[in-house]
């Protein structure tokens, strides 16, 4: 990508939840990962909601607009969000609404952005999707054409979803619902942004903290690399070192300059930390940031 390309692709699956209420933010303060009474208007972060046992339900970002709070996230979490939140809501006299139809999702991109010129086109959430300082821009849905016609004057380039996904995994980013799931620890996951460990308590607190002061996790998300070959790896292929099964995939993808693939997958923690050789088949793959 050339460094003073703007590049972004256009969100067909997020969703958009709001909270209205004096105590919008306490009860999600409540519910989610990360410290959301620290939240100033216009300021968002990362979290995550997870069940009794720790385990990663889904993920969201969580964006302050005065006393409102919207989560944005992707439309297979929507209805439980939905579910879970609309529970407590009327408990705490907050409002919960599905905002989805009324905004367009736009990421944008840049290798040296400068993102002051879009604060008027809507909220503003930083974000590293595909390996790159970005945005996530979401706007009134009647504006959508304008904004993309500004951007396309000013040479931006609108990726295809496929792209945006290969570039993903080519970056070593995990997505929720594919690479981390319901099965999953957050800190399998590497989705450490997403944790705060001295707000309180919510959902699932107690054992993200027992792990991280006291424990190991058993697995460990990693980013592999397999130079070009004969042999297509495969979301699910297994992974073995040593004649023994170590791991599996969760996303593939080839590499954008076509020198190979790049892959994200588990390793058990004593493969990960012994470095030991990992084999796809009869082909070695490249650990890669360990």
């Amino acid at each position: 990508m050339k460094t003073s390309t703007l590049q972004g692709y256009l969100f067909k699956n997020m969703g958009l939840l709001r909270l209205s209420g004096e105590k919008a933010g306490s009860l999600l303060h409540g519910q989610l990962t990360n410290s959301i009474n620290t939240l100033l208007k216009g300021e968002s972060n990362y979290n995550l909601f997870l069940n009794t046992k720790g385990k990663v339900m889904a993920d969201a970002w969580v964006y302050r607009n005065d006393l409102d709070f919207f989560i944005l996230c992707e439309k297979m979490f929507l209805n439980k969000i939905k579910e879970q939140l609309g529970r407590l809501a009327p408990l705490s006299r907050v409002i919960l609404t599905d905002e989805t139809a009324s905004y367009f999702f736009l990421h944008l991109f840049s290798k040296n952005p400068s993102w002051d010129s879009w604060k008027n086109k809507g909220m503003m959430i930083p974000t590293n999707r595909l390996g790159y300082p970005g945005i996530d821009l979401i706007g009134d849905i009647t504006h959508q054409n304008e904004v993309l016609d500004v951007l396309k004057k000013n040479g931006f380039v609108l990726c295809s979803p496929e792209k945006a996904e290969a570039m993903r995994i080519e970056a070593g980013i995990p997505q929720v619902g594919i690479d981390v799931t319901e099965e999953n620890l957050p800190q399998e996951g590497k989705l450490d942004l997403a944790l705060h460990f001295t707000k309180g308590c919510y959902l699932g607190q107690e054992i993200i903290a027992r792990l991280h002061y006291k424990g190991h996790v058993n697995k460990i998300l990693c980013h592999f690399k397999m130079e070009k070959s004969e042999t297509i790896p495969q979301q699910g292929d297994l992974l073995f070192s040593q004649d023994k099964e170590v791991g599996k995939l969760t996303s593939v993808a080839q590499a954008t300059d076509h020198s190979g693939f790049f892959m994200l997958g588990y390793l058990s923690s004593k493969a990960y930390d012994n470095k030991m050789p990992v084999m796809l088949g009869s082909k070695i793959i490249r650990l890669l940031n360990a």
